[in-house]
């Protein structure tokens, strides 16, 4: 008798410390960002140290691709596009800590999307809509789209020392 109660005190135990549903694991919560990573609203104009300024003017997720021949998604991913604006000072000059534009992340519901390196983003819209920023200049203007793959369809996208919801 005492090793039928627990046999049943077992597997009660651990019938109420899974972690699944219906066969599917849950994920474990995100962890939070750091407190560091300030908040700018979208339209709001960033500044940096090195004689750069930007702005993220819209985020669309899911606006629908218009290049030529883009290469559809995996299910369950989507796109998010920014359209972003930069301006360079007469001072800048291009460092190791500049911003790049092709690194921004997403943070949705189950902490940074990882999707991988994306095949559908780069071809999602013509290249004369992305931003190109390889070689800039000072007192340059720059205007263009960035495409991010994700499996979010709400959260932040993380650049740096900044976010912005979406």
């Amino acid at each position: 008798m005492r090793t039928r109660l627990a046999a049943t005190a077992c597997l009660l135990l651990l019938a109420g410390c899974g972690s699944t549903v219906a066969g599917t694991a849950v994920p474990a919560p995100p962890r939070p960002l750091k407190d560091s990573i300030a908040t700018v609203d979208v339209g709001e104009w960033v500044d940096t140290p090195v004689d750069l300024r930007f702005v993220v003017d819209k985020i669309e997720v899911d606006p629908g691709c218009t290049a030529k021949n883009p290469l559809p998604l995996k299910s369950g991913r989507h796109l998010v596009v920014l359209t972003v604006s930069v301006e360079t000072g007469p001072t800048f000059a291009k460092k190791a800590d500049t911003p790049v534009w092709d690194i921004f992340h997403v943070y949705g519901p189950y902490g940074f999307d990882n999707v991988g390196a994306s095949h559908v983003a780069p071809r999602c819209l013509p290249q004369e809509e992305t931003i190109y920023f390889k070689t800039p200049a000072p007192n340059g203007k720059y205007w263009g789209k960035i495409v991010l793959e994700t499996t979010a369809t709400e959260g932040m996208v993380v650049h740096k020392n900044w976010k912005w919801k979406f």
